[in-house]
């Protein structure tokens, strides 16, 4: 038995039936040592950032990476403590113990581990209630899950998941696998059998399913699917990517109609995203006075770039946009928030002077007398709109 000390307490580093003579090297014990403290810290610290968790799964790694650099290791002696310290895990600081120790595993120790582990399964004696079970074969199911992946076996994944009774309902980390190994027909199978549940989500069905296609040579397909994904989602990577295989002379084309698909779309957010991101900023500037009531200004992280994008060529649409952010700080009071208001209601009255056709819009002046009339109590930020722009250092 190896033992260490850790203040006045001794930590075995090794369950008590595991034999010293796979588990001597001292890097390893002092590593274990340290991870085997993870109960007693966690006791007695808040770990509510995840920096101390952080630290004991670097530990886990380093730990399998020590002993894959041991010549004499045994690794059926050492499945047997992987299996171990995969059980006792109270914190989940040691979910990631099978992928840590594959090299130091190796095949062999790999299929022992997955001996050991069928061998739980099978046991009638793995909890004295129901609830307590059902923990421990999840537990260990999902350890046979990390074996499979480690050795890129998708069927041994597949056969581990049914052992559930939802394979359905991981179709799509099933097709992945597939995927991964080779097999673009079974991971298409695959797509067509999920549930619409548990793990991944549809937008995963759909980059799986058009790289299936695109390895099947049935280019045709996989281009519906992206296109369908483009009028459903409005999704930028998709239309690109939609773009690059079509030929020159009809990419034009493609864009103008995407664009007139982005005017009606439901999201008003992606309306506006697609557009701009396409570089047809005058759409973009049509669904913001058209569809305004919907903008919410809230979205200022979103909002912001936009309205700085159409500055230029589109600058009514971007006062408009510019206003609807500083009117949503000051309706709600949002005093943290007042210097970027002050600083988009500046920014609309810039750009207002190039504006030569308000469209039944108030013009700049209206509407700072209008905000002053509404929130001129707010004193926190009207002298923001007085203050000069701090020059910039040279670098």
């Amino acid at each position: 038995m190896i033992e260490g000390k850790v203040g006045t307490e001794t930590i075995r580093s090794v369950p008590t039936w595991c034999s010293n003579a796979c588990l001597r090297t001292p890097a390893a014990d002092l590593l274990a040592d340290f991870i085997h403290a993870s109960d007693r810290v966690y006791g007695r610290a808040d770990d509510s950032s995840g920096s101390i968790g952080d630290v004991f799964h670097l530990a886990v790694q380093d730990w399998g990476r020590v002993w894959s650099g041991v010549r004499d290791r045994r690794p059926e002696a050492l499945a047997g403590v992987v299996l171990h310290e995969f059980e006792h895990n109270n914190y989940g600081l040691k979910d990631g113990i099978i992928p840590a120790f594959v090299d130091a595993l190796g095949p062999e120790g790999l299929d022992a581990l997955t001996q050991l582990i069928r061998g739980k399964l099978s046991s009638p004696t793995r909890g004295s209630t129901t609830d307590q079970i059902d923990h421990d074969t999840n537990r260990l199911i999902r350890g046979l899950i990390q074996i499979a992946d480690a050795k890129g076996d998708p069927d041994a994944f597949v056969a581990t998941v049914e052992q559930t009774g939802f394979a359905e309902r991981r179709a799509i980390e099933i097709a992945a696998r597939m995927l991964k190994a080779g097999r673009p027909a079974e991971a298409l199978q695959w797509l067509d059998r999920w549930d619409g549940r548990g793990l991944g989500g549809e937008q995963s069905t759909v980059n799986i399913r058009i790289a299936a296609l695109t390895a099947l040579d049935r280019q045709d397909d996989a281009q519906a699917v992206r296109w369908d994904w483009v009028v459903r989602k409005l999704s930028l990577e998709h239309f690109r990517d939609y773009v690059r295989h079509l030929p020159a002379e009809t990419a034009h084309a493609a864009t103008v109609r995407a664009t007139e698909t982005a005017v009606q779309h439901e999201d008003v957010l992606a309306a506006l995203q697609f557009p701009v991101g396409v570089g047809a900023t005058a759409v973009a500037g049509q669904i913001i006075l058209k569809r305004l009531p919907e903008i919410d200004g809230r979205w200022y992280h979103d909002l912001r770039p936009i309205a700085k994008q159409l500055a230029t060529d589109q600058p009514l649409a971007a006062v408009v946009l510019y206003r609807v952010m500083a009117e949503a700080v000051l309706k709600e009071a949002r005093s943290k928030h007042y210097s970027y208001a002050a600083k988009d209601v500046l920014s609309a009255g810039q750009i207002a002077e190039a504006v030569t056709n308000w469209k039944g819009h108030e013009d700049h002046a209206a509407v700072v007398d209008r905000l002053r009339q509404q929130h001129g109590r707010k004193s926190a930020f009207w002298p923001l709109l007085e203050e000069k722009p701090r020059r910039q250092s040279r670098a």
